[in-house]
């Protein structure tokens, strides 16, 4: 038995928060005020720049959104997909269903179909999960956040500040082709489900539908799943407004 998507279910991905970015903030306070209820939120990673237990300055710089998202998991289930910006993030979390990179994909039921969920980059080559196996290793993090400590996070401080300049709504070339080429280790999904590279794109490859979830931090869309189908929604301040 897989564990059930509901009817309403909002989904975001790729946040990527930071001092220069708290529109994901606000849309957690939307929540809070109740002016959305979703049966449940699915974030697929990236959902700040940098976020881990092992960082100590990250969860003092997010400290007001974790707090509002341990609320809002008290309120509705959440599942959060770590991507390769927050890692390890099990501690700070823990009502909510946290998947490490090794946990994913995870497949869930909706309706009469199986969806496969990840962050979108559990299947790149050797080399980038040889970097994502060295970045998430804890001993190696204590050491870092130890360096980080005693030099004013200037560690911290220094990748947040690159993140910040980088361009969230970078479109990719031929990316339905560069898809195609690795979806099929989704084995039997009938949807798969994907952040990380910002494209908001849907396609379908034979019989599997293929969704890439937009970059919050590009244009702010939320995607709710209601009657079989991945809505857009755009958050603005304080409305949302329907694709």
């Amino acid at each position: 038995m897989f564990p059930k998507i509901e009817e309403g279910a909002l989904f975001v991905a790729d946040a990527h928060l930071n001092e220069n970015r708290d529109d994901f903030y606000r849309f957690l306070l939307f929540l809070e005020k109740g002016a959305l209820a979703p049966s449940q939120l699915f974030l697929l990673g990236d959902i700040f720049d940098l976020l881990s237990f092992k960082i100590d300055y990250t969860k003092k710089l997010f400290l007001r959104e974790i707090m509002l998202l341990r609320k809002l998991s008290k309120r509705f289930d959440i599942f959060y997909f770590e991507g390769n910006h927050d890692f390890l993030l099990k501690p700070l979390f823990k009502r909510m269903r946290v998947y490490s990179i090794k946990e994913q994909p995870v497949f869930f039921e909706y309706r009469d179909k199986l969806v496969a969920i990840s962050h979108g980059d559990v299947f790149e080559g050797r080399s980038y999960m040889l970097y994502s196996k060295i970045i998430r290793n804890p001993y190696l993090l204590d050491f870092l956040n130890f360096i980080d400590k005693i030099g004013g996070y200037f560690l911290s401080k220094r990748i947040l500040k690159n993140q910040a300049l980088k361009n969230p709504c970078r479109k990719i070339e031929n990316f339905e082709e560069f898809i195609a080429k690795r979806v099929h280790r989704y084995k039997k999904a009938d949807l798969v489900v994907e952040g990380h590279h910002h494209q908001n794109k849907s396609f379908k490859i034979g019989d599997m539908e293929y969704v890439n979830l937009s970059s919050f931090a590009c244009d702010r869309r939320v995607f709710e799943l209601r009657k079989g189908k991945i809505k857009e929604f755009y958050y603005d301040k304080d409305a949302v407004f329907g694709s």
